[in-house]
Order: structure tokens, then C-alpha cells, then sequence
């Protein structure tokens, strides 16, 4: 939970990463990039056109990722078949990428028409955010987060984990982090996509920072906390300079050939959980597999081993459902199958979904253990559904890519 002064210093410290004068940002640094925090105040009125609310939800707290409409809600028919008895809806996906969509308009119009100012006070709302998300206490909410007080419940200390964490704050050792910002998209569409992705990974990053940070205060291990806390500021800064360096880049028409996306490198907004072996308890993996005791392995299908994909357990009923940009990438290849170390005990059922709709459908089994799969314009909602009986097996996407357009 940074204070006034930490965005400030996260801020500064991001402007000074950026590959070009940036100018002058004093009001960015020392006033937009806490306006979310000033919301209640007497400046209400001032701040309230840039707030962005879903179902009156404040876009600097969005909701958490609860894994529980992937295990828990089953239900079965009349021919005993295993069903999901409600779907699965990803709050922080659904408000969080509207979020960034709404700020990345805004300052991106804006910038366009050299509005620099107005846009900056858009992105200071964006990069709060963040920070907030990055740094400190609210690290422990979001995607694949929980509440604020969940370490409380856990560890009925004193002082309490949520107490220890509000004294988090920007430090002058703290070292600015030598690194070169990345530009997360060429439109406000291909950001989103990949802005989320990066949210996603980076707030997972230091909510283990915060984890052991607690756990040091608590057993008296202190001395080994400005780690932790150099992390944060660091995941912090680098996150928030990839994000101006990438709106800037796009106001200045300096964007570049389409990148080709691995589809490791994103977030789903729906992946499968449980399953076969090393994955009861487990969702997807990213470039490896595990066996039955949980110990890595590579992604091996019938016609060889792969460096790049996506590894998850079979269990009933699954998805696996992206949002990938539109009118970005001019195909999709891959090759799906059971992994080899495996046996494929009965059949999995797989049908591919592209803009929202049913493309392709086809089953592995022990006679055709994988496939190649090459799908033209993908985007909008992306992924795969499956059914299977209990625990069939391990599925693999090796090198899935994501083509670049023309």
C-alpha cells in the first residue's frame, strides 16, 4: 500500500528508464500518480472524470481471482456425466482489462492531439494502479490474489501481517533498477492483451515478496527484508516504465513490425485446474511438465520434445480461453496432444474456440495421441474447451504461436 511518496519515487524512477526526454513530469510524479488515493478528498470533484468504476468498483481495487469456480461446483446428468454447475466468470480479468482499456483511450486521444497534460493525469490514474498492485500490501489481492487480511486469518499474530505491510515504503537505498522498458503493444487492443499479462506475472511476483517479508518480521529475520522490498520497488519501476515507454512509443508513431506472441506469454482469463497425476492440485504450467510426484519434465509428445508451451491435467471438463487482440495476428499454430510419459487412458475431447465461436473439434486418444492445429485470424475470445473422463492424461500445447499480421 504505497504512500504519496512511494508512487512519487516509483515514478520518478521509471521516467528516469525512459529511452527519450520524457520532459517535464513534475505534476506525474508528484501529484496524477496519487489521485486514485484522493478520491474521498476535498479534490473530488476535481479527480472524480478521471475514475474508472465497473458495478461500482473502483478500478485501483479490483476484484480478486478465487480458484473456487474451478475445483468446487460440479454437478452430474441423467446419463452420470461430470458438469460444471455454473460458469466461471474472472472478475479481475473482466474489470481490469476494461480498466486499462479506459485509461489507454484516454491518454492515447490525448497525446494524440499533444493534450500531454490531460493525458498524463489519465496515466497517473493508470500507473497508481500498478504500483499498487506491484508494491506492498495490495500485492497480496488481484489475479490469483486473495483479500488484504488473508495472512491475518492465517497466522493470528501480533503485530497482524496486514499492520507489518502498511509500513512498507519507499527507502533512499532502494536502487533504481538497471533495465531498458520493453513496449507491451503498438495499439491500446495488442496493450490491454499484454499489459494484463505482465499485471498478472508481476503482481504474482510480489505477493511471494510479501509473503516472505511477513514471514521474516515474524520469525525475526528482519535483515533479510530489504530484499524483498528492493524487489517490489524494482517490479514496480519496471512495470510502470514498460507502460509509459509504451504509450509514449504509440503517440510518437513509433511503433513496428507486429511481434509474434507465444501464448505461454499471456494470461488466461479461464484455464482447467485438477486433474491427472502431478496435477490434482494444480492449474496449467508454463514450458515444462511434472510427473506424478510433482517433478519437472519437459513437454514430450509422440513425435518429440518441445522447449515452449503449456502443460495442464485432464479432469472432466476445462478451458483454456484467452482474449487476444483483434486484427493483430494473421494465424495460430501449435501442436496439442497427451504427453508421452503418460499412458492416454480413455479420450479427451477438444474443440477450439476463435472469436467467440466453435472453429474445430476433434479427440485424442490412444490411436491419435496428438495433432497439429493451424487456425487463420485468431482473436477476441481464444482457446480451448475439453471433456474427458477422471484423470486421462496430461495435455501439452507445444510451440503455441501467435503469427504477426501484415
Amino acid at each position: 500500500m504505497p504512500d504519496a511518496a512511494t508512487h512519487s519515487a516509483i515514478t520518478r524512477a521509471a521516467l528516469q528508464l525512459q529511452p527519450f526526454d520524457p520532459g517535464d513530469n513534475s505534476r506525474l510524479i508528484d501529484d496524477y500518480s496519487s489521485w486514485p488515493d484522493l478520491y474521498f478528498s476535498k479534490r473530488r470533484a476535481e479527480i472524480m472524470p478521471y475514475m474508472f468504476f465497473l458495478d461500482g468498483i473502483q478500478f485501483h481495487y479490483p476484484p480478486d481471482t478465487p480458484y473456487t469456480e474451478l475445483y468446487r461446483y460440479w454437478d452430474m446428468d441423467e446419463n452420470s456425466n461430470f458438469h460444471r454447475s455454473r460458469p466461471a466468470v474472472n472478475e479481475n480479468f473482466r474489470h481490469v482489462s476494461a480498466g486499462f482499456r479506459f485509461y489507454l483511450n484516454h491518454i492515447l486521444e490525448h497525446f494524440a492531439r499533444h493534450e500531454m497534460e490531460e493525458g498524463k493525469k489519465y496515466l497517473g490514474c493508470l500507473i497508481h494502479m500498478l504500483q499498487d498492485s506491484t508494491f506492498g500490501l495490495h500485492a497480496l489481492e488481484g489475479a490469483g490474489g486473495s483479500d488484504a487480511f488473508v495472512l491475518d486469518r492465517l497466522t493470528g499474530t501480533e503485530p497482524a501481517p496486514s499492520t507489518i505491510l502498511t509500513r512498507l515504503r519507499f527507502r533512499d537505498d532502494f536502487a533504481v533498477p538497471d533495465y531498458q522498458p520493453r513496449p507491451l503493444g503498438d495499439s491500446a487492443e495488442e496493450t490491454v492483451m499484454r499489459l494484463y499479462a505482465e499485471y498478472c506475472r508481476v503482481s504474482a511476483d510480489s505477493r511471494q515478496c510479501v509473503f516472505r517479508y511477513v514471514m521474516n518480521t515474524l520469525e525475526n529475520r528482519t535483515e533479510m527484508n530489504f530484499a524483498e522490498e528492493q524487489r517490489m520497488f524494482g517490479n514496480a519501476v519496471k512495470l510502470t516504465a514498460d507502460t509509459i515507454w509504451t504509450v509514449y512509443r504509440i503517440a510518437r508513431g513509433e511503433t513496428g513490425p507486429v511481434r509474434p506472441c507465444r501464448l505461454e506469454d499471456l494470461e488466461p482469463y479461464q484455464f482447467p485446474f485438477g486433474g491427472f497425476g502431478g496435477y490434482r492440485f494444480r492449474s496449467f504450467l508454463r514450458n515444462k511438465a511434472v510427473d506424478r510426484e510433482g517433478k519437472p519434465l519437459p513437454l514430450q509428445l509422440d513425435c518429440g520434445q518441445y522447449e515452449h508451451g503449456l502443460s495442464f491435467g485432464t479432469h472432466l471438463e476445462g478451458a483454456l480461453l484467452y482474449s487476444v487482440a483483434p486484427d493483430v495476428f494473421s494465424r495460430f499454430t501449435c501442436r496439442i496432444g497427451l504427453h508421452a510419459a503418460f499412458p492416454a487412458a480413455g479420450k479427451v475431447q477438444l474443440t477450439w474456440i476463435d472469436h467467440g465461436r466453435e472453429t474445430e473439434s476433434f479427440t485424442l486418444d490412444p490411436d491419435c495421441r496428438s495433432r497439429a492445429v493451424d487456425l487463420p485470424d485468431p482473436g477476441g475470445e481464444f482457446g480451448l474447451k475439453f471433456r474427458s473422463g477422471p484423470a486421462c492424461g496430461v495435455l501439452v500445447l507445444a510451440d503455441p504461436l501467435l503469427h504477426p499480421g501484415n
